[in-house]
């Protein structure tokens, strides 16, 4: 991973290939790595993730038949240390509350098909201080495809596609609860913001279900009806209500304690009965981003169900969400292809951009094309919502408010 420092003001050129091209001003490269560092970080970046006090970056990379997950200093570039042990891709990286453990969880959904030894089926918890392995969870017989730790760091949820979740005593390692039936792809299972409570989205779609973390007992079900499917679930910021997209273009708030429907966030004027990708709360729990799939994503009060602000794009979005201070959007789209008599359209999935949106005045930031040949297009904010970092073949972290470049990790 060689370390690209900007010094100068660049533009990215309109839509682009996200190849950054400095238009001008100079570059300050710091000190090479060892050739072992730099081999193993132009492994293909699967995942990365902030340290709560945003002064770290976690990347997890797929080198050879091997999952490796390495700490960057963000602000100097160099390693810091390396988490070595996984035998199959890393597919989630988590830091824990107080930032002083990592945990990553894997498997290969190929090595399980064929009956391979090396599935991986584990989650390992990591010292941050030594890089050494702290604890190992085993159980899952499918890819661990999701870890979490609760807000407290004391327990970890972990979610599979063997159908279940578990959860874990973090410091012994026992395995306290499964949680079956569950959906087999993310996000299937989340501890609510207090960690008294874990929601699961069950198999098929059809409900979620709430159970106390603790016990392990049901507390509630969420139910929906024959119109829609849902698609993702989560906690307000205050545990009160559950938001969930659904496949008839809605988002809809629960509330988590009775399992009652409280509202529906849609366009009064059109009902697409679509696939729905998201659907996130602000920090503050005040407003709901969806995103429908007739090319717009829509900022919506959470009390009153108002729209707010309509983001306006050419084609259908993937992902949404919001800085912690909620002045930006980010969006992930594709973009729609007509034919000749422009009568259909499609997707062209090969064409994936990213946008950075002020959610304030709805004007668009930055616009950059996410195309590679691996299609692991992700971005996530900074904890003070003032970065934005992108997961392309490299890793490029942004600055939230202007969209220009702050360094690219090569």
């Amino acid at each position: 991973m060689r370390f690209v420092r900007e010094t100068g003001l660049n533009r990215f050129a309109g839509l682009a290939s996200i190849a950054l091209v400095f238009a001008m001003g100079a570059i300050a490269r710091a000190e090479p790595m060892d050739k072992a560092s730099l081999n193993l970080a132009r492994g293909l970046v699967q995942m990365a993730t902030f340290s709560p006090d945003g002064k770290s970056l976690l990347t997890a990379h797929y080198v050879g038949h091997h999952g490796i997950a390495q700490l960057w200093d963000i602000e100097t570039g160099k390693e810091r240390r390396r988490f070595k042990g996984h035998l199959a891709w890393i597919r989630h990286v988590v830091f824990s509350p107080d930032g002083m453990q990592v945990l990553t969880v894997s498997g290969s959904d190929d090595a399980h098909l064929l009956g391979g030894s090396q599935t991986d089926c584990t989650a390992r918890l990591w010292d941050v201080a030594t890089g050494n392995e702290i604890r190992c969870f085993k159980g899952h017989t499918h890819y661990v495809h999701t870890g979490l730790f609760s807000p407290d760091g004391k327990r970890i949820l972990t979610a599979s596609r063997d159908w279940t979740a578990r959860l874990w005593d973090a410091d012994t390692g026992k395995q306290l609860f499964v949680f079956s039936n569950l959906a087999f792809l993310p996000p299937a299972a989340a501890f609510s913001p207090d960690g008294t409570k874990i929601l699961g989205r069950l198999a098929g779609d059809r409900k979620i279900q709430i159970w106390d973390a603790k016990t392990g007992k049901e507390l509630c079900v969420i139910e929906r009806d024959k119109s829609f499917f849902f698609r993702s679930a989560e906690f307000s910021p205050n545990g009160k209500l559950v938001l969930t997209a659904c496949n008839d273009g809605t988002g809809r708030t629960w509330d988590a304690q009775t399992g009652q429907q409280v509202r529906v966030f849609k366009d009064q004027i059109k009902n697409y009965v679509i696939y729905a990708p998201n659907a996130t709360f602000s920090a503050d729990g005040q407003k709901i981003v969806t995103a429908p799939a007739d090319g717009t994503a829509r900022l919506w009060d959470t009390d009153t169900g108002s729209e707010i602000r309509k983001f306006k794009h050419l084609g259908q979005i993937q992902h949404v969400m919001l800085s912690s201070d909620g002045k930006r959007l980010l969006t992930k789209w594709n973009k729609t292809k007509w034919n000749k008599l422009k009568t259909r359209k499609s997707l062209d999935t090969s064409m994936t951009f990213a946008s950075l949106w002020d959610a304030e005045t709805g004007q668009e930031i930055k616009r950059v094309v996410l195309s590679d040949r691996y299609g692991h297009h992700k971005a996530i904010f900074s904890p003070d919502g003032q970065q934005l970092l992108l997961i392309l073949k490299h890793v490029t972290l942004l600055n939230a408010t202007t969209g220009e470049m702050i360094r690219a990790y090569k």
